[in-house]
């Protein structure tokens, strides 16, 4: 019975999140479409990374580049990116023990401004930006410095808006964790210089 008291207002929280983005989505637009097909046909263009894969997909058969494809891709991943979200969360609640502070700053991230934006740029790299992000952290904090900078070199390939979303939060998480390390200092800017 004090399972679902604990349970339950995650529940409740996972609604809040539903709701408020799905009152936010909307379908992307021409110029969100276009960022994933632009690839390096014609020499080297930034945000060609995605259409260029894509394209090398489409040539084995394995997908179609077109409208459609766009919109499934779009929508995984922005799955992919609450799914995380979720996971993490949920990884919070169980390390603090169900703290009840920290169900209203759950309440406070699911309906948040960060929400509603996601929704509304449904189809633009920003959801893969804050999936390498968050990946990029998990691989600090197990020290996997190295898989950290190829994955960021990749990111910035995607979209530039790494060097502002995802860079800062690596830097963070590289001077919260600067204790674990047991190897000179100089190595934990490799995925910054990256």
């Amino acid at each position: 019975m004090r399972r679902i008291f604990k349970v339950f207002p995650f529940i409740l929280g996972v609604w809040l999140l539903g709701a408020t983005l799905l009152r936010s989505l909307q379908m992307p637009n021409e110029f969100a479409k276009a960022h994933w097909v632009i690839d390096y046909r014609f020499g080297f263009i930034k945000r060609g990374f995605i259409g260029s894969v894509l394209t090398i997909l489409s040539r084995f058969g394995i997908i179609s580049r077109n409208e459609y494809t766009v919109i499934w891709l779009s929508f995984i991943g922005v799955i992919i990116l609450y799914a995380v979200f979720l996971f993490m969360t949920w990884r919070v609640f169980k390390q603090t023990n169900w703290n009840e502070y920290s169900y209203f700053i759950l309440y406070i991230l699911m309906s948040s401004p960060f929400v509603v934006t996601s929704g509304h740029f449904f189809g633009y790299l920003d959801s893969i930006i804050i999936i390498i992000s968050f990946t990029c952290v998990w691989l600090i904090i197990y020290k996997k410095i190295l898989f950290c900078s190829l994955l960021a070199i990749i990111a910035v390939l995607i979209h530039e808006s790494f060097l502002v979303i995802g860079l800062p939060l690596i830097i963070f998480s590289m001077y919260m964790t600067r204790d674990n390390y047991d190897y000179p200092i100089r190595k934990m800017f490799y995925p910054v210089c990256a």
